[in-house]
């Protein structure tokens, strides 16, 4: 069993194209993701209320595109989706709040800034020539007028848990690419029943319950392999937090066992490499959109958000975003428990679909 398995992934390796995927394709998606949210500078500034103090500010701002929304709620919701700032004030028009996810928008937070300061430097210039006036009810007036303060708060993301961009781009790429490195992996099935590879380890003393074991460990071996070195490398590079290593663990497990079922029953049932791989390269990606690891399950519509929890991928999500959001082990049972139902069902029909056809000589 366990030189089977061994096999499989030296098999894998070896591959150049399958190595593209592990060690390349991954890491330049993390990186071009996470630096291309860091460089937003051109989305549009959400405004909300007509104070005295948004109509200076906004009338300095003639570069930047402005949204006005009529409640808090409305601007709040485009700063989370594609706004650069939200603007916000107090009831006593002297505190502007600027409202921001980290690392958006930094050119037009400095413009907004710059704008106030220049208010600010207005008000004091129009207090002084209050104050050269004779009477004490003008005296009075000058000094009440103070400067506008600034304050800037980063808003937390509602998609993914509220993780930072680097962490949720690395978990959902860990989760793309271990279904689509394990259905990758089908053709050595269908090369081993070309080349007779099957056949010759049928008529050894082999047991058949040990060659399916094996085969299974091997392309389990290939997922968890891809998921440790994503894991490895964005830790090191990015910080990436993998939270709770007991959910995170046993997560990543149970979605490869169930990403491991699927490539056995894909190299079973087809007989040509070249449809293996067409088939698992089209499965994997279209399995990852309609999951939530092409883009957040929030933003699908309610009809995409049922059928979204029917894939793995959707369970995967949730249990490694309850992890690295701090969640507990007791708070992530649903999605493991998820994955471990579904690991077992599609391990089974696996099983059974391999002893009828891919053991076949």
């Amino acid at each position: 069993m366990t030189a089977i398995a061994i096999l499989t992934c030296r098999r894998f390796l070896r591959d150049r194209t399958n190595l593209f995927f592990v060690f390349v394709l991954p890491f330049m998606i993390i990186l071009l993701v996470a630096s291309s949210a860091n460089s937003r500078d051109d989305s549009p500034l959400a405004v909300v209320g007509d104070s005295e103090l948004i109509a200076a500010v906004t009338a300095q701002l003639d570069s930047t595109e402005i949204d006005v929304y009529a409640t808090e709620d409305g601007a709040l919701g485009a700063v989370r989706s594609d706004a650069a700032v939200g603007l916000l004030t107090s009831s006593d028009l002297d505190l502007l709040t600027l409202r921001t996810k980290p690392g958006r928008a930094a050119d037009t937070r400095a413009e907004v800034e710059a704008a106030v300061s220049a208010i600010n430097a207005q008000r004091s210039i129009e207090a002084a020539a209050r104050a050269n006036n004779v009477t004490s009810d003008q005296l009075e007036g000058a000094l009440a007028l103070e400067p506008a303060d600034v304050e800037t708060e980063h808003l937390t993301a509602d998609e993914w848990g509220g993780l930072d961009t680097a962490s949720a781009t690395s978990m959902t790429q860990t989760v793309l690419f271990m279904f689509l490195a394990a259905l990758t992996a089908a053709s050595f099935l269908v090369e081993d029943r070309q080349l007779g590879t099957t056949t010759r380890l049928l008529a050894t003393p082999t047991p058949p319950s040990h060659i399916v074991i094996g085969e299974t460990l091997g392309r389990l071996l290939v997922t968890l392999l891809q998921a440790g070195l994503i894991m490895a490398v964005t830790w090191s590079l990015f910080g990436v937090g993998w939270g709770n290593p007991i959910v995170t663990v046993a997560t990543i497990t149970l979605f490869g066992l169930v990403a491991t079922g699927c490539s056995v029953a894909l190299g079973s049932l087809v007989n040509r490499t070249d449809a293996t791989t067409a088939i698992g390269i089209t499965a994997a990606l279209t399995l990852a959109a309609l999951g939530g690891a092409m883009a957040p399950v929030e933003v699908f519509p309610d009809t995409m958000q049922t059928i979204a929890r029917a894939i793995p991928h959707f369970w995967a999500i949730e249990g490694l975003t309850t992890s690295m959001s701090g969640g507990t082990t007791t708070s992530a049972w649903r999605p493991v428990a998820v994955l471990a139902a579904m690991s077992v069902a599609v391990l089974t029909l696996a099983t059974a679909i391999y002893r009828r056809r891919g053991l076949t000589p």
